[in-house]
């Protein structure tokens, strides 16, 4: 809820929606284009970010 600024009194996402959304990303072939832009956000501003190791 505070990543997304998300209040008690909001409607919050259920977990079908959320797969549904994922689906959709997914399908677009969209997910590598929005995890750029959501890297590119937390460097601006000025969060790091470490990559896991496999």
């Amino acid at each position: 809820m505070r990543f997304l600024d998300l209040t008690i009194a909001d409607d919050i996402p259920d977990s079908r929606t959320v797969w549904h959304f994922r689906e959709q990303i997914t399908d677009l072939g969209l997910v590598e284009e929005l995890f750029s832009l959501f890297i590119k956000e937390l460097n601006t501003l000025g969060l790091i970010v470490n990559v896991g190791k496999s």
